[in-house]
């Protein structure tokens, strides 16, 4: 695929994505979100990632034939809100959570961005049934509380201290964070430091009685080129700016979605 990174680029920076995103490649939802990735011009990769690496992430990679990758200070995990209310069902909300939060303190010293990318709207997924009606709390998201279903009031709880303590960005479906994740890998690549161009003076002309050809004088001395580490050490001094709006999605941490 011409969006992987290809033989001889450098300094790519490229989005990797679960695979087992949005329920993996049986379920339609990793089909879609692929697509719409690629009709936004999204340079990725999908792999299965390890515990805390949420459902993205994003490298700087190079086409070179030993492959190398630093790891950019990002953290970005997926959940629509039937997932936020399934994932405090069973625990895996904190669970979750809690891997982030390790992997950001070892690997990145703490320094790294969490971000929750939101699709959807709590109040469109509200069950009601009967049981329902007699309890406080506004009803279940996924299913009646009387199930063990969070309430309405639980998970918009959830959501606003997760808002307090991470990145939150809310999208409106699978599009619109597909639109989200191509413009951040985008503005990331942007961010990447250019490579100056050597340049060289005029070669001066022997003086006449020099018996050989002066030596070509060069400019100033050019700054070594910046390795793949001090690149991402620059990304990490740049907080991603504020995230446009709206939630829904899928989930998919190392943990069964």
């Amino acid at each position: 695929s011409s969006r992987r990174v290809q033989p001889g680029e450098a300094g790519v920076v490229l989005l990797l994505v679960d695979e087992r995103e949005g329920g993996g490649s049986s379920c339609g939802k990793m089909a879609e979100l692929c697509d719409a990735l690629d009709r936004e011009g999204a340079r990725f990769e999908t792999r299965r990632l390890p515990s805390g690496h949420g459902d993205y992430e994003w490298v700087l990679a190079d086409g070179s034939p030993a492959a190398r990758e630093v790891v950019l200070p990002l953290i970005v995990e997926r959940k629509g809100c039937l997932d936020v209310s399934a994932s405090m069902r069973d625990g895996r909300w904190r669970r979750q959570q809690a891997a982030m939060e390790a992997r950001n303190a070892s690997e990145f010293g703490g320094a790294a961005t969490i971000e929750y990318l939101l699709e959807g709207d709590v109040s469109k997924t509200k069950h009601t049934c009967a049981a329902c009606a007699a309890l406080p709390g506004g009803g279940g998201v996924g299913g009646c509380p009387t199930d063990g279903w969070p309430t309405v009031a639980a998970v918009e709880e959830e959501l606003r201290r997760a808002e307090a303590t991470y990145k939150v960005t809310r999208t409106a479906s699978i599009a619109h964070t597909a639109a989200h994740l191509a413009a951040e890998q985008r503005r990331l690549q942007l961010l990447r430091p250019q490579q100056p161009q050597q340049t060289r003076r005029p070669e001066p002309r022997a003086h006449a009685s020099s018996p050989t050809r002066a030596s070509p004088v060069r400019g100033a001395a050019e700054p070594p080129p910046t390795p793949p580490t001090a690149r991402a050490e620059q990304l990490a001094e740049v907080q991603p700016p504020p995230a446009h709006a709206s939630p829904s999605g899928g989930d998919s941490d190392s943990e069964a979605s």
